[in-house]
This record gives structure tokens, C-alpha cells and sequence, in this order.
């Protein structure tokens, strides 16, 4: 007898196709399996590690036929957990045990497939049927979508997939069967079916305040309906809620079948710092309207939380345990006082808004030297605006200053001797008509003029600075700084006016040339804070902070990145004039002043797209140059424009990721005018391959993952970028598997590889090709970061682009950084960006992984769709508040923002207006982001 870890068998013949290629299979589960499975009559029989279930046989099959596929003592046991006999049928739900003797080795769930209830169709009525007759603590998900043969081929495939999806209009409604407890902590309405629980009519009864279990939820708990039973195996007769119509307790259904807790209230505190309305529903809150009464300021609790917190309704009580009725508040009428207190050294002007104070205008008066408070932090304190008040509790009408005008910087000067004041600068310029000596001590910088010691200090003995001060020269002190030390720069970096801007990397001042620089002032402790260097070892010339986080490896990359994308579409006047490549030159300052825009905003990383179609914007020997670059393919560039980028983005301190589609080709009419050089045309000209290796799907061409040659071809050329280019990291984009691919795109390859589930195979393939491509950039330098940018639905990526995200952000093997493209407002009917935020936070299970949500501007700049609703058009602080709670997300590792285009024009070197308002309010966060 051999003992073979599941799927083994039908993993062999695909590890025999892929070559070299590892698959990891973590399945701690063991199947005896006989050597040839015997198939069920009229069934393919497959068994899933992922799901427990052992699947693809037909009603009215027996207990004795299915356990022969196994070696060992098997036996199947009904729902209740009775052992069947041999002539029983098997039903769905059943489970199929095996044992060594007395010891139970494996136990996985029966499905049948296909027409329960012998009308001759694949129904509703068939599904229902099978999601009702699967137990509650059943791994199976999607039951009914699992279950379905709905085109009667004998096999339970993806197209049958996408068929049931289609009959119950697209909503996989079957998703969330937990089998979970859900608590009622009141009496609430039950009723007959979704429609009556979401319109709050024609009740049938009383649910009793208690423990119930949630047998399917429709659409997704709090949001939606939950149908409820006693039974914890989801047997008996349930009933539907809606969580909405009631004060009830209760989590919302994630994707995440690893839980087991019980829905709770949060028992989370609130504090309501001014008076204000009080609703009667999320909806009233959601709009200010029909308010029922004031809430006065005070400590409550969070009730239920609706959607989100601050981005969405709070349901709050003044009973911790949850258990009496709450009232809705709209957290955006809770204006929280910071209590910080703000000292103005000097008078400065004051402005009516935020945007005035930013631009230095319409200023509306002077405001006195003095103790002011916050009133309400806008963006971010000194890297943005302060709406500051002189009331402590911030109920009094505030205005806005702007911190850079502010221009005392109460810094402390000591003076190791006693040396020369003067009465003026220029007297301490030239060291003449000194007005007496300066005793060693502690001074305050009154007005630092004009830097330092690259000038002459202004001095007082008043920490305020409110008292007349004296000039010195920094030149009569004859004592020479010790130095801690040196530093090297192995590539330019950024320079910053502060130790506080160094650390935040904001208030870039320049950038520092690579070369050895002398640690003039170590603050506040080397690699672990920000230096003071010097190019001078004395210490005695002015020198400027840095964040050795930049430049502690030969790699530029950032720890919390802050990324743009720069599409072929982006640059694309750039790239060509006419029909061929542009002037070098002109390339050349078009892309130095792009690349200065972009710094300026606040991004620190550029993902510059390399390879959109197969082809490739630098010198490659396994890709044509692109018609993108040089007009039209067939044709050979005059300069390497990528080449370009990456110097000039490096001379910025700009981190420069080549951003490559891996799977997607040109178009079937451009292959023929690419040389035959390339193994594209090779594999083109060749009909044994065309059709197999690179498949044409609706006029385009796309490589085919199933077979190790295209795989090695996607490694290959991220290996020569790697070699070839000084670049940080690498990103691959959201094109995997065609949408809407069919059976008859790897129908050889497929039918080669053994496998019994064509859905699993592909994502194996897909996932050897990313992993392949990790291995080769780590061992060409480890330091090269490695990211995938998916799309933002998971179940997508699983389902029809076949690409295993969770497995992805699961291990240690695959990437350095996910970056999950959350399209979508917080408003957004089917996807807030919230919700579809927190269900990539919580399949990230290796702390190797970091999260980088990619945001667009598109919808800020006008592109939206029915789901959006108004939210885009009446609000100018949607992409500042996503970048705001991308920030709170457990292994954040930055944001990327799609794209160029939407904000700046590379040809004419100019901002576009659309945005201006969003990037008023965003730019300042992006530019304070960072990670202690």
C-alpha cells in the first residue's frame, strides 16, 4: 500500500511537463489512493486538498463504488454521522473516512453533482437543494457553483463555473455558508424569504434574543440579509433577518472560513467631544436628515459599527454591554479637538481656508506671537495646514496659518568659548566694530541668517526669540567638531532642512550626489534615525540631514513606498514624434521635468512600464523593441529611452520598478512584422506551436503558462532586465489569464498535464511562472524587490484570471509586496474600497508580505460608473482618506497611485486642472506617509 500526500498522483504528469519547476503543496492531509482511481460510472472523480471534498459523481451512485477508489478501510457516513452501507447511495454532505486500523487519517465531503431533483434541468431548486444538505462546518465553499454539471459533459469544470454564476445573475450567492453563531442580543422581526427581510414587510414571526447559526448570508451580513437557524448543521428550517431593521449584535460574513468566533458587540468606546445630532437610522445619518435629537458630548460605545467607523455610520449607546438601544451619529459632524497647543514666535499671516494658507494668499489679517490651539488638523500639522483658535476646547470659530511661514526655529547655539558679538551681519562678516564678548553658554537662534555656518548666527538668551538678540561669527570658534565618523552613499539620495523632515522624507531640499560624506552631528542614532552630514571632515561647513533607510543597500527602495504608475499611454508623445522615435534630447528634458513633477508631488517610486505587450521599451534579446517607442514594430531605436528614466529617476532619489505584463502579446496582425529572431515570430512561423504556445484570444495573442518553455521565456526576460538595468524592483500587472478564457485555450496542454481540475492546474501555472520569477531576481540580487499589482476582487484573481493571490500572500516564495488595485469609493454599491481593503489585510499571512493598495485617480478626474453613485463628484477627499486608512492596515508598505495621466502632462510639462482640488487634499498625506 503507498501512502501519497492528495493529488500526488495528478500532480506527477504536470510536474513532469513543467520541468524544473517546484510546486509547493502545504495539504498536511494524506489520501490512500488506489494506483489507477477507478471511475465512478458516468463520473470524473477528483479529489480537492484545498476544499476537503472529493467530487464529480453522479446521483444515485453507491457507498461501495466511491470507496473503491480508495486503498485502506474507508467508509462513508450519512449527515448525522452514521456509517451507510455498501448499497447506499451517497448523498451530498456525506463524508468519505479513511483509516489505517482504528486510526482516522482523512475525511472529506461528498458532492454529488448535478439534477437533484430529476426534472432534466440544472436548476435554483437543484442548488438550494445541495447547499441545504451540506453541513455548517463544512471548508466547502461556493457549494452550489462546485456542485452544478449545468452543460452535461460529464465534468465538473470552470466553464460550468461561469454557467451557474451567469443563471443566478452573476451573485455567487451560496459564498458565505459558515455555519456560524450569530447573536441575537433582542427579540428581532423573522421572515419568509430576502425580499420581505429587505423591505421590513410581511413578517412571520419572532426571533428570540440568543445564539442562532447563519446558514447561508445574503449578500453579505451587516450589508445585507442573514438566513438563520437552530441547528448548527444548517439542517433544519431557517429563517431570514435583516440586520438593518434591527439593533442587534453581530459580525459581517468575510470570505475567511478560518474564524470561529461568535459575533459580538465591540464594546469599543467613542467619545463625542461637541454636541451633535442623533438619528434614527444609517441612512438619516448617512444624510443629515431627520435627526431625532442632540447627543451630548460624553463617552458612548459602538453598538454596531456601520460601515466603517469614520468613513462610514456609528451606532452608539451608553451601555457597554450593548444590550439597550442605540442611536446612529454621522462621525463627520464630530469635529475632535487634538488639544494640542501651537506657539506662534512671531506674527504671521492668517487665511480663510486651507488652500489659501497653502498658496500664501487672500490672506485675511495677522495673527499676534502667541499660545494658540488646534481647532481641526488639516492635512497634517507642519506638513500642511493648521486651522488653529485661541479657545482650548475648540468650539470657537479657528482660521488657518501656514507652518512654513513661521520662520523661527527656537534651535539652540552653544558657544564652546568666549568670543566677539557684533552689532550687524555684515560687522560679523568682516569681524569689525564688535560690541563686546559673548560668554561660553547656551544660546536660542533668534534669526538664523543665513544658514549657519555658511553665514552668521543672530543670537538671544531669550528662548522666545522675543527679545533683541546679537550677531556672531561662527568662524571665531576655533574648536573643530569631532566627527562621529564616516558615511558612504552608494547612490544619491534625498536631502532634507530637518531631522524631523528626514524621517518623515518630507521637505526634500535637494539631493546628495553618491560619494563619502562626514557625520557632522549623529542624530538622533545613526542607521536607526537620520544623519547630519558634512562633505567637509572638519564639521566645520554647514551640513544637511539624510534617512539612511534610502541608502542602506545598494537598491533604492523605500519603506513605505509611494508609487505612480507611468503607462506607455502616459508617455506616449514622449516616446514617438510623428511616426518614429522622438529626439533624444527632447526625450531627455521631457522626461527630467516629468520626473521632477513627480517628486514634487510626494511619490519616492516610479513603476515605469517596460514591457506592455510583449515587446520591450530597452534593448532585448527575447523582445521586439515597441511600437510604442519606435513608431511601429519591425523597427530598431536610435537611444535606449529606458535607460534614460533610470538614470534620471535615480539622480532624483527616485526608487525605479520595471513594470512588465507577463502574459499578454501584440496583436495577430503586428506578430508577422517582428524580425524572426525573437522566439515570438519562431514560435508564430511554427503551426505546431501557434495555437499552443501563444493562443489568439479576440484578435490579441497571449502566452500559454501550461507549458515550461513560455514560462521560462516570462523569467528570462525579468532576469535580463535585472542583469541588464540598475533597477529597485520589479511589478507585474493584473493581465494573467484572459478574461473569459475557454477550454480551448490549453485544451493540449491541459489534457498532458493529468490534472483533474483545469481551474487549480492553471493557478499551479500561473503561480509557477511568479515564483520562478521571484527565485531568479533573488539570486540575482536580493535587494530587487518583487510585486504583483492583481486585481482588486479576490475571487476574480482565483476563479477567472487564475491567479493564486492567497497563496501568493500566504508564503515566503512568490513576492515581495501585493498591491491589490481597490478601484472603487466608499460609497461604491458592490466593492466600498473599505471592505475590499480589509479582505486583502486579512489573506496576507506571512509578514514577508506587504500591502500597497493601488488607488486611481481616474474617478477623481471624472471615470466613473453606475455603482459610484455622486461620491466622486461631491468629494474632493476620497483618495486622502483611502490613503489614510491604507496607512492603518497591518504590513502597509506604502501605496500606488494610477496614474501619470490623470494629473500631469509630460509633453507640455503642465498639471491638469481636473484634480487640482483631490491633490490639494491628498498630496500633503502622501508627502507626510511614512512608517516609524
Amino acid at each position: 500500500m503507498i501512502r501519497l500526500r492528495k493529488f500526488l498522483c495528478l500532480l506527477l504528469a504536470l510536474v513532469t511537463v513543467m520541468g524544473t519547476v517546484a510546486f509547493n503543496n502545504a495539504a498536511s492531509k494524506q489520501v490512500y489512493a488506489a494506483d489507477t482511481l477507478t471511475t465512478v460510472p458516468g463520473s470524473t472523480l477528483s479529489v480537492d486538498s484545498a476544499k476537503g471534498t472529493v467530487a464529480g459523481i453522479l446521483a444515485g451512485t453507491t457507498a461501495a463504488t466511491v470507496a473503491g477508489n480508495f486503498k485502506g478501510d474507508v467508509s462513508v457516513y450519512d449527515l448525522l454521522g452514521t456509517k451507510v452501507s455498501d448499497s447506499a447511495v451517497v448523498g451530498t454532505g456525506y463524508t468519505l473516512r479513511l483509516y489505517s486500523g482504528t486510526s482516522l487519517k482523512d475525511s472529506l465531503t461528498i458532492v454529488v453533482h448535478g439534477d437533484v431533483n430529476g426534472d432534466g434541468a440544472i436548476s435554483t431548486a437543484d442548488l438550494l437543494s445541495i447547499s441545504a444538505s451540506i453541513k455548517g462546518t463544512s471548508p466547502l465553499k461556493g457549494a452550489s457553483v462546485y456542485a452544478a454539471d449545468v452543460n452535461f459533459d460529464g465534468a465538473n469544470t470552470a466553464s460550468d463555473n461561469i454557467s451557474s454564476k451567469k443563471y443566478l445573475a452573476g451573485a455567487d450567492i451560496f459564498s458565505s455558508l459558515k455555519g456560524k453563531e450569530y447573536v441575537l442580543v433582542t427579540a428581532v422581526s423573522k421572515y419568509a424569504s430576502v425580499t420581505d427581510a429587505q423591505n421590513g414587510v410581511s413578517s412571520t414571526g419572532t426571533a428570540a434574543a440568543g445564539t442562532y447559526y447563519i446558514h447561508k448570508s445574503y449578500p453579505a451580513g451587516l450589508n445585507g440579509m442573514y438566513y438563520l437557524t437552530t441547528s448548527s448543521a444548517a439542517t433544519g428550517t431557517g429563517f431570514w433577518i435583516n440586520p438593518l431593521h434591527n439593533e442587534v449584535g453581530g459580525n459581517d460574513s468575510s470570505e475567511d472560513d478560518s474564524s470561529e468566533d461568535s459575533s459580538t458587540v465591540t464594546a469599543a468606546t467613542y467619545e463625542v467631544v461637541v454636541t451633535i445630532n442623533k438619528y434614527s437610522s444609517a441612512v438619516d445619518a448617512m444624510n443629515q436628515t431627520n435627526a431625532t435629537d442632540t447627543v451630548s458630548v460624553g463617552t458612548y460605545y459602538i453598538y454596531r459599527n456601520y460601515p466603517n467607523g469614520y468613513n462610514g455610520m456609528y451606532n452608539l449607546t451608553n451601555d457597554s454591554t450593548g444590550m439597550t438601544a442605540g442611536f446612529w451619529i454621522n462621525p463627520a459632524e464630530n469635529v475632535v479637538k487634538t488639544g494640542v497647543v501651537y506657539i506662534l514666535e512671531k506674527d504671521t499671516p492668517k487665511y480663510s481656508t486651507s488652500a489659501d494658507a497653502a498658496a500664501g494668499t487672500n490672506s485675511t489679517g495677522m495673527l499676534a506671537a502667541g499660545t494658540y490651539y488646534i481647532y481641526n488638523k488639516y492635512p497634517d500639522g507642519y506638513n500642511g495646514m493648521l486651522n488653529i483658535t485661541t479657545d482650548p476646547t475648540g468650539e470657537s470659530v479657528g482660521y488657518w496659518i501656514n507652518p512654513n511661514y513661521t520662520s523661527i526655529t527656537a534651535a539652540t547655539y552653544v558657544v564652546s568659548k568666549d568670543i566677539p558679538k557684533y552689532s550687524s551681519s555684515s560687522d560679523a562678516v568682516n569681524r569689525i566694530n564688535a560690541t563686546g564678548t559673548v560668554t561660553a553658554g547656551t544660546y536660542y537662534i533668534y534669526n538664523n541668517y543665513p544658514n549657519g555656518y555658511n553665514g552668521v548666527y543672530n543670537l538671544t538668551t531669550d528662548s522666545t526669540g522675543n527679545t533683541p538678540g546679537f550677531w556672531i561669527n561662527p568662524k571665531d570658534i576655533t574648536d573643530t567638531p569631532d566627527p562621529d565618523g564616516t558615511i558612504t552613499l552608494v547612490r544619491p539620495v534625498n536631502k532634507y532642512s530637518s531631522s524631523t523632515d528626514a524621517g518623515r522624507q518630507t521637505n526634500v531640499t535637494g539631493t546628495a550626489a553618491a560619494g563619502t560624506y562626514y557625520i557632522y552631528k549623529n542624530y538622533p542614532n545613526g542607521l536607526n534615525g537620520v544623519y547630519n552630514v558634512s562633505t567637509d571632515p572638519t564639521g566645520s561647513t554647514a551640513g544637511f540631514w539624510i534617512n539612511p533607510t534610502e541608502n542602506t543597500t545598494g537598491k533604492l527602495n523605500y519603506t513605505t513606498m509611494k508609487a505612480v504608475w507611468m503607462s506607455q499611454f502616459d508617455l506616449a508623445q514622449v516616446y514617438v514624434s510623428g511616426a518614429s522615435q522622438a529626439n533624444e534630447s527632447t526625450f531627455t528634458t521631457k522626461i527630467k521635468n516629468t520626473l521632477a513633477a513627480i517628486k514634487n508631488c510626494g511619490y519616492n517610486t516610479v513603476l515605469v512600464q517596460v514591457r506592455p505587450n510583449g515587446d520591450a521599451f530597452y534593448q532585448s534579446s527575447y523582445y521586439p523593441w515597441s511600437k510604442y517607442v519606435v513608431g511601429s514594430y519591425g523597427r530598431v531605436a536610435n537611444y535606449d529611452p529606458f535607460a534614460i528614466i533610470e538614470r534620471e529617476a535615480h539622480n532624483l532619489a527616485l526608487s525605479v520598478h520595471a513594470w512588465v505584463n507577463p502574459m499578454r502579446l501584440m496583436s495577430t496582425s503586428e506578430i508577422t512584422a517582428i524580425s524572426n529572431n525573437y522566439v515570438l515570430r519562431q514560435w508564430y512561423n511554427d503551426t505546431g506551436k501557434r495555437g499552443k504556445y501563444i493562443v489568439d484570444v479576440d484578435g490579441n495573442y497571449y502566452l500559454n503558462p501550461g507549458y515550461a518553455e513560455t514560462r521560462e521565456l516570462i523569467i528570462n526576460g525579468v532576469k535580463e532586465i535585472c542583469l541588464n538595468y540598475d533597477v529597485d524592483g520589479i511589478h507585474f500587472d493584473d493581465y494573467f489569464y484572459p478574461e473569459g478564457v475557454t477550454n480551448s485555450f490549453d485544451a493540449d496542454a491541459f489534457a498532458a498535464s493529468g490534472q483533474a481540475s483545469r481551474a487549480a492546474w492553471r493557478r499551479l501555472c500561473v503561480s509557477a511562472f511568479v515564483g520562478g520569477t521571484y527565485s531568479a531576481i533573488k539570486e540575482i540580487d536580493s535587494e530587487i524587490l518583487f510585486g504583483i499589482s492583481p486585481a482588486g476582487n479576490i475571487s476574480n484573481n482565483m476563479n477567472y484570471l487564475y491567479a493564486d493571490v492567497k497563496s501568493w500572500c500566504s508564503g515566503t516564495d512568490y513576492v515581495d509586496y501585493i498591491a491589490p488595485q481597490i478601484y472603487w469609493g466608499f460609497e461604491h454599491k458592490i466593492s466600498p474600497f473599505d471592505d475590499i481593503l480589509a479582505e486583502w489585510e486579512a489573506i496576507i499571512k506571512s509578514d514577508s508580505v506587504k500591502l500597497c493598495p493601488a488607488i486611481t485617480m481616474a474617478k477623481a478626474y471624472g471615470t466613473t460608473d453606475s455603482n459610484d453613485g455622486t461620491e466622486w463628484t461631491n468629494n474632493k477627499d476620497v483618495i486622502k482618506r483611502q490613503i489614510e486608512l491604507s496607512a492603518t492596515c497591518k504590513n502597509f508598505g506604502g501605496v500606488m497611485l494610477f496614474s501619470l495621466k490623470n494629473f500631469y502632462n509630460p509633453y507640455s510639462g503642465a498639471f491638469y486642472s481636473n484634480l487640482q482640488a483631490e491633490r490639494a487634499n491628498f498630496e500633503p498625506v502622501l508627502k507626510a506617509l511614512y512608517k516609524q
